[in-house]
């Protein structure tokens, strides 16, 4: 249960306080890159809080840098964080924790997806490239618009020893940077940090009990603020809150926290709000803030209204597999109104959705299969659209099996209607029966998304991993899986493990009820993997996607009256006619098993 405000600071102990921090130029960390550095007038009225002393927590009380937020991994978070409450002061332009839990407050800046999609591409791009303070160098010349390797290096004269490793990182970095939207707004915003920085300080404070926007343009000698009380997402629900100050400038974060300091100020907003400040024309600088007014814009309310104030807050991340091609805008557009309803059905339900699909998926210098399998493995569900069963589709689907991924199958009725399941003709290692068939027109898209969350949040798409024991592993010797629908090319494979005394594994040696089981459970103790490709084997595809999810070495095939351009995949597999395969396979199949 998250506590009144009324109750602070006495009820909210132990109490950590997290504030911005000076940001190095150049960066020395990842907390040192898209923010502003922190400001003492943010916690000029720190003193007035009067925070009890006596507490066991080594932390209790201190001030802490929001850099460890951007740093630090999560499990290292949820130890030092876990137990205690946090004051968390400054917006998301100032305070990297903030802008991690300000979607989850019901009081909280109005931040747009589109600029959340570009610092998670940032930050998935630090993550890929970022590696060290080098890198960093480099990293903060291309956010200022620095894309020049040889202008890079000229700045790093005296401050980084190895050039020749500079000029080499740099070329790296810069051609992945240039991959990225923020690279490409360039053109429009010469300095699209800058940019990107006042879309998080300047949006305006959403109001969830009015359902308002509030302060988005402000007037000269205003400011506005909020004060916001919410579950501390490191403590896995054990009673521990945030509580959020932030001003939209330095005046507004200044008196939220003045207003903190006194309990009158939640008699009638127990739970904080958005708030308004007058600021004085005339005194002088930190007389400006000292005589500064504050008053609620937030109406009056108790805490059986406060909308959010019991219930706890998630977030999920989801991926949207979509057989879209880059030139089917109908297929884009359903996908884009497909994804605001569920994000919009979820919200109702508390839970805030992230959920991208293959075309706004940032790829963060990877290639684009990489990209998808690397963001379905930190996805909570998987949606999958079979339309027509695109083969593209199919390897993704074995990316879910792969890595062990809830996921649902949809199938689109306003694109190709069906009149029964075997008119899908879905491929034999999947259940037709949980394919969900969705309309999206006005009159029926309310009904098949309450479908769609349902059968999420009930776990119908869930993979019964846990009653999966595993295979014993051989190490002693090594061994393989063939997936050949060809029986020709089967027995020759086998042969050729017969030479080189590499075990073939088969699906029998698996007791798991569903194929799609018994195959994933014999990959996972393969070292190789050697799967024939067929456009008509939809089969094929899939296992192709579970094989590359659990990092196999990997060897196709493909009949040779198919052309390089047939289907995905068909350029990077081995041809072969029947009549001929020893003369056409042996020299690769025998290099390829060598390593």
């Amino acid at each position: 249960m998250i506590k009144p405000l009324t109750c602070f600071p006495e009820g909210f102990t132990p109490l950590v306080i997290v504030a911005g921090d000076r940001r190095e130029v150049p960066p020395l960390t990842r907390g040192d890159v898209l923010a502003y550095s922190f400001s003492t007038t943010d916690v000029l009225y720190l003193p007035q809080l009067r925070i009890p002393r006596s507490h066991d927590h080594p932390d209790h009380g201190t001030v802490l840098s929001d850099k460890q937020f951007a740093v630090d991994p999560d499990d290292v978070l949820r130890k030092r964080f876990g137990k205690t409450h946090i004051l968390v002061i400054g917006s998301p332009a100032v305070n990297l924790l903030a802008r991690r839990i300000n979607h989850l407050s019901t009081f909280r800046f109005s931040i747009s997806e589109e600029t959340g999609n570009e610092l998670a591409e940032q930050n998935e791009f630090m993550e890929a490239f970022v590696l060290n303070a080098g890198d960093l160098f480099i990293y903060h010349q291309c956010l200022e618009g620095t894309l020049d390797v040889e202008a890079i290096v000229s700045h790093s004269v005296g401050r980084v020893p190895d050039i020749a490793g500079l000029r080499k990182r740099a070329k790296k970095i810069v051609t992945h940077f240039k991959r990225t939207k923020i690279c490409r707004n360039l053109r429009t915003r010469p300095r699209p940090i800058r940019y990107l920085m006042h879309e998080l300080d300047k949006p305006g404070i959403f109001d969830s009990l009015s359902g308002t926007n509030r302060g988005e343009s402000i007037g000269a000698y205003k400011d506005y603020g909020l004060i916001s009380v919410l579950q501390n997402p490191f403590s896995h629900g054990v009673g521990y809150s945030i509580v959020y100050v932030a001003g939209v400038h330095g005046p507004g974060t200044a008196v939220g926290l003045r207003m903190l300091g006194d309990k009158k100020w939640f008699a009638d907003h127990p739970y904080g709000g958005v708030y308004e400040v007058d600021i004085d024309h005339f005194a002088g600088y930190y007389g400006k803030i000292q005589q500064s007014v504050g008053r609620w814009e937030t109406r009056e309310y108790t805490g059986k209204v406060y909308p959010i104030s019991f219930a706890v807050q998630r977030s999920a991340r989801a991926f949207l597999s979509s057989p879209s091609a880059r030139t089917d805008h109908g297929q884009k557009r359903f996908d884009s109104h497909l994804r605001s309803l569920l994000k919009d059905a979820c919200l109702k339900r508390n839970i805030t959705l992230t959920i991208e699909d293959p075309y706004t998926l940032p790829l963060g210098g990877m290639n684009f299969w990489e990209a998808i399998l690397e963001y379905e493995k930190s996805c909570d569900f998987v949606l999958h659209d079979v339309t027509g069963c695109a083969r593209g589709v199919m390897v993704e689907i074995g990316f879910s099996i792969g890595t062990r991924k809830d996921y649902f199958l949809i199938w689109n009725k306003r694109k190709r209607s069906v009149r029964s399941w075997k008119d899908m003709h879905m491929p034999s290692l999947l259940p037709v029966a949980n394919v969900e068939q969705v309309d999206l027109s006005q009159a029926a898209r309310a009904a098949h998304i309450e479908k769609i969350v349902l059968r999420i949040r009930e776990g119908h798409g869930r993979i019964e991993c846990a009653k999966c024991k595993g295979l014993r592993r051989n190490t002693a010797v090594k061994s393989a899986f063939i997936y050949a629908r060809n029986q020709q090319l089967s027995d020759f494979l086998g042969k050729c493990f017969e030479e080189k005394r590499i075990r073939r594994i088969a699906e029998e040696e698996s007791h798991m009820e569903l194929r799609a089981c018994q195959i994933c459970q014999v990959l996972n103790v393969a070292d190789l993997a050697f799967i024939q490709l067929d456009d008509d084997d939809l089969d094929s595809f899939i296992i192709l996607g579970m094989a590359m999810a659990l990092k196999k070495k990997i060897l196709l095939f493909t009949l040779d009256r198919y052309d390089k351009n047939d289907f995905p995949w068909a350029k990077d597999a081995l041809r072969f006619r029947i009549r001929s395969l020893a003369s056409q396979l042996a020299d690769p199949v025998s290099e390829f098993t060598a390593f």
